[in-house]
């Protein structure tokens, strides 16, 4: 199954951040500042820092402890790409955990299926969605939170 990353902050009393060596290495690298400031957080998709390539790159080679600033602890999370537009961060006392909504997803497929009248086609990935969420559930990710419009599950 295909994935994504996304990094996200497993540290009670923290704020997502990186040390200042991790600015550095990354302004290095792309010439550009991390820009993490709370709009930019927020944002799910390639314009957010949680799902930046080279942050995810530098966290797996330098590792958590490296790359996370005071009170972080940076982990990287994969999710089944199906969900890549279908995800947001929750944060409880600075320890956030990642919150996938399944029922948007199948929102859309139901609009598209509207749109375009393809039955195959809303049946195949209806299916796809509800795989990928029971695989979630089923493998326990830890910090993330399963929202399927039928109850929901939330990884330890």
């Amino acid at each position: 199954m295909k994935t994504f990353s996304v990094l996200y902050n497993d540290s009670y009393g923290g704020d997502f951040g990186f040390s200042a060596e991790f600015e550095a290495e990354y302004r290095r690298r792309t010439g550009r500042p991390t820009h993490t400031t709370e709009r930019l957080l927020r944002l799910v998709g390639s314009e957010s820092i949680r799902m930046d390539p080279v942050a995810i790159e530098l966290v797996r080679e330098k590792g958590s402890v490296w790359s996370s600033g005071p009170g972080a602890a940076l982990v990287i999370h994969e999710l089944p790409a199906i969900f890549e537009r279908y995800w947001e961060v929750e944060n409880a006392y600075g320890c956030e955990s990642i919150h996938v909504n399944v029922s948007e997803a199948l929102a859309d497929v139901l609009h598209d299926y509207m749109s375009t009248g393809d039955h195959g086609a809303l049946v195949d990935r209806y299916r796809s969605i509800q795989a990928a969420a029971r695989g979630l559930k089923e493998t326990r990710f830890a910090g993330t939170h399963v929202c399927d419009g039928y109850g929901s599950y939330t990884g330890v």
